[in-house]
Order: C-alpha cells, then sequence, then structure tokens
C-alpha cells in the first residue's frame, strides 16, 4: 500500500476518506499506484483544510529566543494543520488558493469563505470519484464532509453526477463519456455558479 509504506503512517491523523482511499493502492502499475497516492495525499490536505469550522487561520505570533528578549518570527506564518500532518509548503498553496486575506483585525489572518468551501468540497469530490473509477457510495462522503444527504447530493448534481444506485447506502456516477474530465470543467464550473445564484 502506497500510502501505508509512508514510515509516519501511524504516527500521522489521517482523515476518514484517506483511510478509505488508501485501501484501494494494491496491485497495478507501480508508477500508477504513485500517482494515486498524490492524488490522495493531497485530497487529505483539502480534508484538512474542509474541518477548519470557523474558517480562519490567524498568524502565528513570533516566538522568543534563547535571550528571553529576541524575537523570531515564524517560518511558516500560516498553517491550518500541524507540520507532521501537511508539508507547510503546500499548505501554503492550498491557502493561497482558497483563501482570501483579511487585514481588518490586529493580526493577518486568511478566511474561508461559504463560496470557497463549496469549492473545496467540489474538488474533494470529484477526487473520490476519480479514485473510485467515477463511482462512489455517498455514506464515505458523508462521513469526512459531515453534511447530510441533502446538502451533499447538490454537490454531485453540481458535478453532473447521476443515480447508480439507491437504498441504504445510494452511489452516483459521473459519465464522462469517454472524455478526459477537462472537457467538462467549464460545464461543471457554470453549473455550480447557477447554484449559487439560487441561494
Amino acid at each position: 500500500d502506497a500510502v501505508k509504506a509512508d514510515p509516519a503512517f501511524s504516527s500521522k491523523t489521517w482523515e476518514p476518506l484517506t483511510k478509505a482511499m488508501s485501501m484501494l493502492l494494491t496491485g497495478g502499475n507501480s508508477k500508477a499506484l504513485t500517482e494515486q497516492a498524490k492524488l490522495i495525499m493531497f485530497s487529505d490536505a483539502l480534508c484538512k483544510l474542509e474541518k477548519l469550522r470557523k474558517g480562519r487561520i490567524m498568524e502565528a505570533r513570533p516566538r522568543k529566543g534563547e535571550d528571553g528578549e529576541t524575537e523570531i518570527k515564524p517560518k511558516h506564518p500560516f498553517l491550518y494543520a500541524n507540520e507532521s500532518e501537511v508539508d507547510p509548503n503546500l499548505q501554503r498553496a492550498i491557502i493561497q488558493e482558497f483563501m482570501e486575506e483579511d487585514n481588518s483585525g490586529a493580526s493577518r489572518a486568511f478566511v474561508l469563505s461559504k463560496a470557497a468551501r463549496d469549492l473545496l468540497r467540489l474538488q474533494i469530490l470529484l477526487i473520490a470519484l476519480r479514485a473510485y473509477g467515477w463511482t462512489l457510495k455517498l455514506d464515505i462522503m458523508e462521513a469526512q464532509l459531515n453534511i447530510d444527504s441533502k446538502e451533499l447530493q447538490s454537490y454531485t448534481r453540481q458535478l453532473g453526477c447521476k443515480s447508480a444506485s439507491g437504498g441504504k447506502n445510494p452511489s452516483v456516477k459521473l459519465d464522462l463519456q469517454g472524455k478526459p474530465l477537462a472537457a467538462f470543467l467549464p460545464e461543471i464550473r457554470a453549473r455550480a455558479k447557477r447554484a449559487k445564484a439560487k441561494e
């Protein structure tokens, strides 16, 4: 298992979705497995930001040096997860992509808007759909995103997913019709905008 091969696997706090998707990393081409493992790790980093319920990251304060007077600025002033959980450079890139800087208070901060959180969830859903061969059981995502089935189905509709199975554990499918995902992204973005306009 490519993720579990990480010597720090047992010491890290992995997201439920990460644990579920890591079970897919068995057999097959090693290069393909490595690429899929990277995607799963990226998803884990996104999931940790999505769980930031207050939606705000405050700038870390300088710490005192050994002399008790010198102030040492933090190397990474904005983090939403422990450095051992998510690489700080990856955190910085994700923060810049999804969050907005807020200088209205005494300290600098980054905030995650409702619209940005929605985009974050859509990105996580797309990664999960890809990992599971474009057919996804919804209970996996409900557990990760901590949202009800109605809200989750709203997100899947924005992605263009159709129902694949019902019952107590329904699943959805994204039919790419043999085309690359990139061909559907403009349509997905347009649906997301229409959904936000109705709110």
